[in-house]
Order: structure tokens, then C-alpha cells, then sequence
């Protein structure tokens, strides 16, 4: 079964921000936690969809797999749904910030569209019937897809041009994961 996001190592991430003092305020705090709140739910959400669409899978005939995994498509393209919908309800600190998160994290669920329509193409140039012998891809190129919609929605918190917000989202513990602490480039 696909794991809840793990701790990934972040000593890389946050050594641009470690030498700074945590003089975040508390609504810098706030937003921060209110943020990763948000995200990590809607991330467990994800996970619940990827592993009810495959669980016992290999037990299911041929040709149920893959409309099982095309039904947790669906589940999930609903979430996304639901998610735009919580980003543009989120009750969010008055922040400069808080419109930029809000407009990243808006790209993101676009994104995360885009990637569940990419591998609704994909399916749909296979058939429904899935062999024992391709089980295991079709259930690893589900899960990429979820890891990678997971990915797009993340914040990109190192655009952000305060300091002390970009440090409230590294000092609080429920943001591991869930954004983008640094620019890969």
C-alpha cells in the first residue's frame, strides 16, 4: 500500500533559513500552520483514495482492476475539486503572503488536474483488463501519479520574499511534506 508521506530528510531545504532566529509572529505562525493543516489533510485524503482503489486488487478478476483503478481516478479528481474549494474558503491571517499562497496553491490543484486527466489518457490507451504479470506497474504508475499530484499542490514557500514567513513554514512541524522548501534549479 502506498505510506502517508514519511519524514524526508530536509537538512539540504532548510539550511538557507537554519541561521535564522524563529522571529516569526503569531500570525505568520498561524498562516503557516493553517496552510500545512489544510494540505496535510487534503494529502491524507489522496492517500485513503490511491489505497481503497487497489486494495486486494490482485484478488479482483482481469478485467475489474483496472475499472477499480479508473474509479479511484474519479475519487480523486473529486477531491481536487473539493480541494479549489478549500483554498478559496480558507480562512487565512491577513498577510501580504496569504493571496500568493492562496494563488499557488490554486496553480497547484489546476496542476494536479492536469496530471489525473494525463493518466486518465494513459488508462484509456490500455485495456481494462490487467494481467497478474502487470498488476504491480499499473498499480505503481497509479501511485507516481498521486505522488506527483501530491507534488504540484505543494506551496513553493522559497518564492515567498519575507524571510520570517518563509521560517514560520520551516519552524512549524506540519509542513514537512507538504511544501516546497527550496528551488531546485
Amino acid at each position: 500500500m502506498f505510506a502517508r508521506p514519511a519524514v524526508w530528510l530536509t537538512a539540504i531545504s532548510s539550511l538557507s533559513l537554519v541561521a535564522c532566529a524563529s522571529d516569526s509572529t503569531a500570525d505568520e505562525q498561524e498562516f503557516a500552520r493553517t496552510v500545512c493543516d489544510e494540505l496535510r489533510d487534503f494529502n491524507d485524503e489522496l492517500v485513503d483514495i490511491v489505497n481503497g482503489s487497489v486494495a486486494g486488487i490482485a484478488s479482483l478478476p482481469a478485467d475489474e482492476r483496472g475499472p477499480a483503478i479508473a474509479a479511484g481516478l474519479e475519487h480523486a479528481d473529486k477531491a481536487l475539486t473539493g480541494w479549489g474549494d478549500r483554498i478559496a474558503t480558507m480562512e487565512l491571517p491577513e498577510l501580504d503572503e496569504a493571496e500568493i499562497v492562496r494563488v499557488q496553491l490554486a496553480s497547484g490543484a489546476t496542476l494536479g488536474t492536469d496530471e489525473l486527466d494525463d493518466q486518465r489518457s494513459t488508462m484509456a490507451d490500455r485495456p481494462d483488463r490487467i494481467d497478474d504479470r502487470d498488476v504491480q506497474g499499473a498499480v505503481g504508475e497509479w501511485f507516481n501519479s498521486i505522488e506527483k499530484v501530491m507534488s504540484v499542490v505543494e506551496p513553493e514557500i522559497f518564492k515567498l520574499e519575507r524571510r520570517e514567513v518563509k521560517q514560520a513554514f520551516l519552524d512549524e512541524p506540519g509542513c514537512r511534506n507538504v511544501i516546497q522548501q527550496f528551488r531546485n534549479d
